[in-house]
Formats: structure tokens, C-alpha cells, sequence
């Protein structure tokens, strides 16, 4: 990687998202003002399987994939492909939301 010398450095720890600046002349709120528009994709996995590619390809409509995650189970949530917390799905009408129960903490992962 490349030597460079960001302005901002973004670093998860536990339920709050960081900002620190190397330069002394950002002040910590222009920093946090900076990355507030930063898009984070979410992503929220309620299970996993493994099958071979020929099962795969004889699936169509109404097959079921069998997760190795059972109906009381919490769901993962991840932000940019890091695990950041579990939660439950919700329904919200009539869409489909999930609530946190908890924050997943660096000495977890």
C-alpha cells in the first residue's frame, strides 16, 4: 500500500465510528462533519449454507435453501463486510426492518 497521509482515518470501536484527524489544524467536529455523508453499505445475513453447484442449478421457483440459523436465532449485521453487531428482524409494515439487540465489541471478532 502506498505511503499517504490521509486526512481522516475511520476506525470502528465497539458502538461509536471515530474520526481521527493527523493534521492539527482539522478540528474533530469538521472531521466528524466530513464523513457524515460517507455511504456505508449495510448488510444483514440471517444465515449460511453450503451446497454442491449441480443442486444449486436444478433450484427454481418455490425451492427451499435450508440456513443453519434456526427461527430464534439473532442476525448478523455487517457494515462494509465487518460484523458490527446481531440483532432480530421486524416487521415494519410493510417492510422488513431489524432491530439491534447488541453491538458486537473488537475483542468478539
Amino acid at each position: 500500500m502506498p505511503d499517504v497521509n490521509p486526512i481522516l482515518t475511520l476506525a470502528w470501536r465497539g458502538w461509536r465510528l471515530k474520526a481521527m484527524t493527523r493534521n492539527a489544524h482539522i478540528d474533530r467536529e469538521s472531521g466528524m462533519n466530513a464523513i457524515s455523508k460517507v455511504r456505508v453499505e449495510m448488510t444483514v445475513v440471517l444465515g449460511a449454507t453450503e451446497m454442491p453447484v449441480r443442486q444449486l442449478l436444478k433450484m427454481g421457483r418455490g425451492a427451499v435453501i435450508d440456513l443453519d440459523a434456526g427461527h430464534d436465532d439473532e442476525v448478523r449485521i455487517y457494515a462494509n463486510g465487518e460484523l458490527v453487531a446481531l440483532g432480530e428482524i421486524m416487521i415494519v409494515g410493510d417492510r422488513i426492518g431489524v432491530s439491534i439487540t447488541r453491538m458486537v465489541s473488537e475483542e468478539e471478532l
